[in-house]
């Protein structure tokens, strides 16, 4: 009764005060982590951290190999920085068998041989760099990046669901082919099955169409260089804030929102749909920016970004191999 009581009698604004510094620890807590553990200050301290970048790097690359139209003696900047982690990586005396390491230099052989065989004389740095790195690791071979024609990824996205999921591939190429507002509206159908925190379904999704507003959001996001303009329509995913009850649900908006947009990625691929997701993770000027240019409340914060079209009769795809699966799980 006293309880009950006090509970009556205490303002709400002391109320209000007591969940903002809640929240203020929370925070505080995962920010101290992220900044401890994170790289975000570029402190190479460990094997992690320099694979992680490598990975983020070569990936780069492997973008420009496969773009619709490779510019050549693209990424000068980013193939010496490869090069140079590969070195840092190589004096560390880390694991230089790890699928990272192996693949950065044999991308970066790829990334002279595509040259070499198009009759285009790269930079005499870089080549004398990539050279003598792999003389020093004593990595052999070259990386291929793959094709793949549009009948083979459709019937990939018509396979039993172990094809299935691993036919899909991220597409940077697109033909001028209208996506209709009927497969749009199946694809959402179907992503609106994706679980979500007590079924509250807090996803939100804008499609847009305008060429002026698709070019405009575009200048936002800087991995669409070379085929963003190709997309018949960009996806933004976001989610809402206001369905959810407490600080320890602080991370369901993102996780909701991801499930999500897998599953609406899945739904594309299996209607014969390329599409490639887009980070979003920007500064706050520019979550203003999109926020007016899409007039996103501010009660929905913004998740990620898809580029989606039909794919041409043959396309290429970046190579990303995946790690074994024993360096993802751990069995008590």
């Amino acid at each position: 009764m006293v309880r009950d009581i006090l509970i009556k009698i205490t303002p709400r604004s002391i109320k209000n005060l007591r969940a903002i510094m809640l929240a203020y620890k929370v925070y505080t807590y995962d920010i101290l982590r992220y900044v401890k553990y994170s790289n975000s200050y570029n402190r190479l301290d460990n094997d992690k951290k320099v694979r992680g970048l490598l990975t983020m790097t070569y990936h780069i690359i492997e973008k420009g190999l496969t773009m619709p139209e490779t510019r050549y003696g693209f990424g000068k900047e980013v193939v010496l920085k490869l090069c140079g982690l590969c070195r840092k990586y190589i004096k560390e005396g880390y694991d230089a068998e790890c699928l990272e390491f192996v693949h950065s230099v044999r991308i970066l052989n790829e990334y002279l041989e595509f040259h070499k065989n198009n009759g285009f004389d790269v930079d005499v740095q870089i080549t004398k760099e990539i050279e003598h790195l792999v003389k020093i690791s004593g990595v052999k071979g070259c990386s291929q990046q793959p094709q793949m024609t549009r009948e083979e990824f459709n019937k990939g996205g018509k396979s039993v669901f172990n094809e299935f999921c691993m036919s899909r591939v991220t597409v940077r190429n697109y033909i001028d082919k209208e996506i209709s507002d009927d497969i749009l509206n199946d694809c959402l159908s179907m992503a609106l099955k994706s679980p979500s925190a007590c079924n509250r379904q807090p996803s939100m999704v804008y499609f847009l169409k305008d060429e002026g507003i698709k070019k405009q959001f575009l200048s936002f996001q800087n991995g669409n260089r070379g085929f963003g303009h190709l997309a018949d329509v960009i996806v933004v995913f976001t989610s809402d804030l206001s369905i959810f009850s407490s600080i320890g649900e602080r991370n369901e908006a993102y996780l909701n929102s991801g499930m999500f947009a897998m599953t609406f990625i899945y739904a594309l691929h299996y209607h014969g749909i390329g599409s490639c997701a887009l980070n979003l993770s920007v500064d706050n000027e520019k979550d203003k920016q999109i926020r007016n240019l899409l007039n996103i409340p501010d009660n929905e914060v913004i998740t990620m970004s898809l580029s989606c079209g039909y794919v041409p009769d043959e396309f290429m795809y970046a190579q990303s191999p995946r790690m074994d699966i024993d360096n993802f799980k751990t069995i008590k």
